[in-house]
This record gives structure tokens, sequence and C-alpha cells, in this order.
């Protein structure tokens, strides 16, 4: 277990929501007002931080509102929803997505969508900008709204992103869109990428929320084999994978229509978990080939928001000064024949040795880009960190996502 002898590493996280009574959400303009349902016709996103259902986290009353678009900040292209407004105090309504997203010459990274468009930097962005609340409508150049509002009723469950963020229907918003003539100014700014953004006069939001966030401890799981050179036995190497996944679904599920249904996760991620056994198995018994040390890490809360590997590296049981590269093993379990590889840009030394490795092995090396993963949390940190992944060609089945061997 490493220096402090202990195999577990417990932290705390938070997971899911208890529903107090009185939420509601009215929006009005022109002295008439729309009002919605939670679970029916809106859904939070993000939650502030409560302990107690009965105490609100969120009260909102008589906000301005302000429409920003789709609500992105992108300086690198020129493109701000937020240039020329003040959103200070006011609540903010954005669309979803982002203008552009189908035309592959698009300046907004062609048809892959740019980091700005998460709900996580559309949230930071509104509170930067001094927005009390951020509105999210879907996107009208889309057909169809198919948030899973009904979801929140039966799995109650928020981020985190200081400021109540709300997914509205479109259907129930639609007077509110016509009155504002939103349809036309997103084909608009679809069509020349120039944001529209202003403040809807007369447009008043009143929000009353008793949401508290349920906290669980859960534990990463860690084992050190010392390195057998004195000298080096200070350097280390971290071998990871989430044994994390998402239990019955929910919103974290890619399948949440599926919720209920048990996800078993056997490659996400029990094959990177077993893999890692195997590995500091067979490190045990041939302990003179590791003149650094090796880590072994467990991690738990990782489709949460890598919280896992968040707590390992500002509690790490070897100093991440020392240590020298992280490998990340993650859905490894249905690779047929080849493994996809990210980070490598980040430690183009590594390449060499992943390709040998590869080769030996008789199966094939691709180099894949990934901006949310265990890996790319330490890259952050100045540490080279490569994910290993399944060929991406092999089709994901969350729900379905079982036994990979079947057999005596």
């Amino acid at each position: 277990g490493g220096s402090s002898n202990e195999w577990f590493q417990p932290f705390q996280l938070e997971a899911g929501l208890t529903v107090g009574k009185g939420n509601t959400l009215s929006v009005s303009t022109k002295g008439k007002a729309i009002n919605f349902t939670l679970g029916t016709s809106y859904y939070p996103l993000s939650a502030p931080s409560n302990e107690d259902p009965v105490k609100p986290s969120a009260d909102l009353r008589s906000l301005p509102l302000v429409f920003a678009g789709y609500g992105l900040a992108v300086p690198n292209v020129g493109y701000d929803d937020y240039a020329g407004i003040d959103v200070t105090g006011k609540a903010v309504l954005i669309f979803s997505h982002e203008p552009q997203e189908r035309g592959s010459n698009s300046r907004l990274n062609g048809t892959r969508p740019v980091q700005q468009t998460t709900l996580a930097a559309k949230a930071s962005v509104a509170r930067s900008h001094g927005a009390k609340m951020l509105l999210i409508i879907g996107d009208p150049t889309h057909k169809t709204d198919d948030a899973p509002y009904a979801l929140f009723g039966s799995d109650p469950d928020a981020e985190d992103h200081v400021i109540p963020v709300l997914r509205i229907r479109r259907a129930e918003a639609q007077p509110l869109i016509d009155a504002w003539q939103l349809e036309a100014v997103a084909k608009q700014i679809d069509g020349d990428l120039m944001p529209r953004s202003r403040e809807l006069t007369d447009a008043k939001v009143d929000y009353v929320e008793f949401l508290a966030k349920n906290r669980r401890m859960v534990r990463n799981v860690i084992g050190v084999l010392p390195g057998n050179d004195p000298t080096r036995a200070k350097e280390s190497i971290v071998i990871g994978a989430h044994y994390d996944h998402v239990g019955l679904g929910g919103r974290l599920s890619v399948s949440p229509e599926r919720t209920g249904e048990i996800h078993n996760g056997a490659d996400d991620n029990a094959s990177g978990t077993a893999s890692i056994i195997e590995i500091a198995r067979a490190a045990v018994t041939d302990r003179s080939r590791f003149p650094r040390t090796l880590v072994f890490v467990a991690f738990a809360g990782e489709e949460r928001g890598l919280l896992g590997s968040a707590f390992y590296a500002s509690q790490p049981r070897m100093p991440i000064d020392g240590t020298i590269a992280m490998l990340n093993l993650d859905m490894v379990g249905r690779a047929n024949g080849s493994v996809d590889v990210s980070g490598l840009e980040a430690a183009p030394s590594m390449e060499a040795d992943f390709a040998a490795a590869v080769k030996a092995s008789g199966a094939t090396l691709k180099a894949r880009s990934v901006i949310l993963s265990t890996g790319a949390r330490w890259r952050q940190m100045g540490v080279p960190g490569e994910d290993t992944y399944r060929n991406k060609g092999v089709a994901y089945c969350p729900h379905c996502d079982g036994p990979l061997f079947k057999g005596k």
C-alpha cells in the first residue's frame, strides 16, 4: 500500500440530489408568465451546493433576462456571445450546442465541437461575467429537443458550477421563443457566425430551488512497488484505471433512456482494472526490470468528473514532481487487434516505446486526441499521461457492457 501502509485512499464526492418541496421556475415577458415544472419542462444541469433540502439552494426573484446566443466565448476565432452586453446580476438565456456545427469549413473547429461548448465552459463564462443563473434551450437548428427531462424524477442529479444552470423544454418555451424571434436569430448566427446577443426587454425570471447534494464516501485503491535502484526509486510511474462505472445509468450514461438497467461496465472499466492487477502481479515476480517505483491506482469517481485522479494528485503516494509518466488503461477489453493511445503529443519520446510494445504483441497502434480523460488531467500537471483505449471503431454499448468472456 505504499508509505502510508494502507491500500485505500478514501475521499468524499457528491452523488445525486435530495429534492425538497417548493421548486418553481417562471419566465415572464410583457406581463405574461410561463410556469415550468421540475422534471417535466425543466431540470437542473447545475445546482449550487446545499446541505438541507428544506432550505433553498437558490432564491432568485425578478431577474432581468439577457439573450446570449450560444453562450460561447472563443477568442482564438474572434467569436464572443458576451461582447458588448452586461449580464451582471441577471439571468442569461442561451442555446445548446454551437453555431455552424455541421459546417466542415466553420471557424469553430469545423464539425468537431469546440471545448467551449461543454456545460462547464458555458457555465463558467456566464458566471465570470456576473450572471446569476443560466437557462439553456435546445438549439432551434435541431428538429427535436431530446434532453432527458423525465430522467430527473427517477435519478435526480446535477453538477455544481456555482450558479443554477437549467435546461428548459423547447415546447413549453416556444411562446417565448416566438415573442423574441429567437429561431430567426439562431439561423442568422448559424449563417454568418456573428453574435446577436441582447437584453430581452420586459423579461423577468423567478426561480426558487430546494435541492440538497447527497455526499458519499468512496476510495481509491493503491499499491506501490518500490524501485530496485536506490538512486532511481525516488522516481515513479503511475499505472492506473478507474474501477467505477455508472451503476443503473442516469445522466452519466450515454443511454439515459435505459436508466434502471444495470450498467455492468465489463469493458468500461473492469477491463482496465483487471489489466493493472495483472501488470502488478507480473511486475512483482520480475522486480529486477523496474529501477523506478511503480504506483498502481484503481481510481473511484472518474465517471463523475475525474474525481479520483484529482484527489490522488492532491495527496500522491509519491511526489508529483518525481512522477515521470502516467499510463491510464480504459476500455481495453475489446481492442480487436488495435490499440488507440492519446497523449503522445505531450510525450513524443514515449511513442517509440508504445510502438515497440504493440509490435511485439502483434496489434496496431493508433494515436487519438481526447480532451477529457484521466491521462489529460496528468498532462495538465506537466506529467506525461497516456490513455490507452480499445479500437475506436469497436461499438460501445453502455447498458449491455456485460462479460467479455463466457464459459467456465
